[in-house]
């Protein structure tokens, strides 16, 4: 069974199991620069 909804920080991230959160590429870009340097 997966979720169909998520949120965090009390904002909906997921709904229907589709993302909805305006910044979420944004996001996930700043994610995978942190995570780079954190891994070099």
């Amino acid at each position: 069974m997966s979720a169909r909804h998520t949120v965090v920080g009390g904002r909906l991230v997921v709904a229907d199991g589709v993302p909805v959160h305006a910044g979420l590429d944004e996001q996930l870009a700043a994610h995978r620069r942190i995570a780079v340097r954190i891994q070099a």
